[in-house]
């Protein structure tokens, strides 16, 4: 393997190395040799980047019509015309202000077409870049060409990178479940897995709060209107972010359970499960949080989650404590809608002391069938309310 090396300004110097198994009494014969191979791919790369500088990316763009994404779901010029449009979509829902690019953002694949990609494929993106900087482009579109395939963080100051990024990946992964490709044991040939972590790290290291799933919805519509019929199933791609959630959080060093008890099928939104994860893990390892979740699992432990659930009748309240739960739970159902911060752990806290006064002085199993009806979805409302954002239940 050869190895190169950078000056203090982040500059590619001169010098390599490379590890050899090779008797050290040869070294001078083994230096001249990768010194001879780097000279060949060094004049390789110049003789393709010369025939490709022959050629303007206004001529390429035809190009990509003969370029397959994916089986039955279009060439890169298709995808070329989607990710110009989902890059404005994106664009407006992350307030961002990328005026002035969506007729260049058409030519972000257009590296694809070069013969310098096709010998050095792990330039993509990096050699579009470098072109459109020589087609006059301005930097900033240069740059998010180079950085759209990036797995790590982006400059949180350009926009347009990361909208360019997010569009290219959301819908590579849309368009790999369209194919019905599948990820299988630990394999990852399409690198599905590499680029929804990519994705959760860009919105996480850069505090974006964006609902993915909402993104996917828009994402299948760009499709349809495109004549490409998509099988993908949404609920499958939930399901595989949901899982590359859990293992992300996990060597985070998160519990299992804390996980679980934010995730929720329809929602993908990285960013903000991970404010959530951190925290409701702040409030459970706090008193308040100890008592809550000792009056939760007194509640959990004796209501049915399932059986038929009727409304409740304060008419037929026959106790203090429960006009009392009652009460806070409408409160704390008003609050829970209406607040922008539904991480606001007072709501959580305020309830505790109603729970264990109606557990410690009313009896549910009454001889009067509608009162024990009554209470008992009384307390089933209490349950499904405190789920609603958090999955205690599932807490351990």
């Amino acid at each position: 393997d050869n190895f190169s090396f950078r000056t203090k300004k982040n500059e590619l110097s001169n010098f390599f190395t490379f590890v050899s198994n090779k008797e050290p009494s040869k070294k001078d014969r083994l230096i001249s040799g990768n010194q001879n191979v780097l000279k060949a791919r060094f004049t390789d790369a110049q003789f393709f980047l010369d025939e490709d500088k022959k050629i303007s990316f206004k001529d390429r763009y035809p190009k990509l019509s003969t370029i397959i994404f994916y089986d039955n779901l279009g060439t890169l010029y298709e995808r070329s015309l989607r990710i110009s449009e989902f890059c404005e979509i994106l664009a407006k829902s992350m307030h961002y202000d990328i005026k002035g690019f969506k007729e260049k953002l058409i030519f972000s694949n257009i590296d694809l077409t070069t013969e310098i990609v096709k010998e050095f494929p792990s330039l993509q993106g990096k050699i579009g870049g470098y072109y459109a900087k020589d087609e006059g482009f301005k930097i900033e579109l240069c740059n998010a060409f180079s950085s759209q395939y990036q797995n790590s963080i982006i400059n949180p100051k350009s926009d347009l990178s990361i909208v360019l990024s997010l569009a290219q990946k959301i819908d590579s992964i849309f368009g790999f479940f369209s194919a019905k490709k599948k990820v299988s044991g630990s394999g990852d040939p399409f690198g599905v897995r590499r680029i929804v972590l990519s994705i959760m790290k860009i919105l996480i290291e850069n505090k974006i709060n964006l609902d993915l799933n909402i993104l996917l919805e828009k994402c299948k519509s760009i499709y349809k209107k495109q004549n490409i019929e998509s099988n993908a199933e949404l609920k499958n791609i939930y399901d595989f972010f949901n899982k590359r959630i859990e293992v992300y959080f996990k060597e985070q060093g998160f519990r299992h359970s804390i996980i679980r008890a934010n995730l929720k099928e329809k929602v993908i939104n990285p960013y903000a499960t991970f404010i959530k994860i951190k925290r409701l893990k702040v409030f459970l390892d706090s008193s308040k949080g100890k008592f809550f979740m000792s009056a939760f699992k007194r509640l959990n432990s004796i209501v049915e989650s399932s059986g038929e659930f009727n409304s409740i009748k304060e008419s037929m309240f026959k106790e203090k404590e429960e006009n009392a739960l009652y009460e806070k739970i409408k409160s704390f159902k008003a609050k829970v809608g209406k607040s922008q911060d539904n991480h606001n752990f007072d709501f959580y806290s305020e309830i505790t002391k109603p729970i264990n006064d109606f557990l410690d002085n009313v009896i549910v199993n009454v001889s009067d069938e509608k009162i024990k009806k009554n209470r008992k979805n009384l307390l089933l409302e209490c349950k499904n309310s405190l789920n609603y954002d958090f999955n205690f239940s599932i807490l351990d």
